[in-house]
């Protein structure tokens, strides 16, 4: 009867996530660790030293995020440079060569390099790919599925809203322990204090009359 029970749970979240509607969808091995967590099998992770994330930026007008695919870190920037954070760990989507299909369309899901520009806040609906173990101040579990919505340059230099996006996820920190931040199936993933961090910086440039928060993922190191 148990095993009944797990097939039909793991059934009803792969359907769910086929009709996800964003690049979210978290790797297989992401995904089969917390099927293991569900059902109670022993997984033990490589230990974790993650940096120190302090969140003492100072927000202004013009900030944008830099982002290494090759080592899944982001720095924010100044508009001019002139001053950099520090480096935060995030996660981005699986490194292959080979394509996938989710949510009904085939690609590679390796993140792009691009320029973008995060245009819009959304509430997904799928804890298994946006949620968060994270908890509140009074020690309940966050309930909030933020998505931080990216938008970039067609060939004809015409700016469109796209699948991809910056999100948490419950296994972000097995992502980066396990994965070397390669974990999902092309959205960039984070620590959810991180993520609303950026949110921070998002509003701020929309409060300043910005288009936006500007962001560049690059594979040079």
């Amino acid at each position: 009867m148990k095993y009944k029970v797990i097939i039909l749970v793991v059934s009803v979240i792969l359907m769910l996530g086929a009709i996800s509607q964003t690049m979210g969808g978290l790797s297989h091995q992401a995904f089969a660790h917390h099927i293991e967590e569900f059902v109670g099998i022993d997984h033990e992770l490589k230990s974790l030293s993650p940096l120190e994330e302090k969140f003492d930026w100072e927000i202004k007008s013009g900030d944008w995020l830099d982002i290494n695919l090759k080592t899944n870190t982001m720095v924010i920037r100044r508009s001019d440079e002139s001053e950099s954070s520090q480096e935060f760990q995030i996660g981005s989507g699986l490194n292959q060569d080979g394509n996938i299909t989710w949510a009904g369309v085939t690609y590679n899901p390796r993140t792009p390099a691009d320029e973008w520009i995060i245009k819009e806040k959304n509430q997904q609906n799928l804890y298994w790919a946006f949620g968060t173990k994270e908890k509140d101040e009074n020690g309940n579990m966050i309930a909030e599925q933020l998505f931080l919505r990216m938008y970039r340059n067609d060939s004809s230099g015409n700016l469109y809203r796209t699948k991809y996006g910056f999100h948490a996820t419950p296994e972000i920190e097995n992502i980066i322990a396990n994965e070397d931040g390669y974990g999902s199936y092309g959205c960039l993933i984070s620590r959810y204090q991180l993520l609303k961090f950026m949110e921070q910086i998002y509003d701020e440039q929309i409060a300043q009359g910005g288009e936006g928060l500007k962001l560049v993922t690059s594979w040079e190191s």
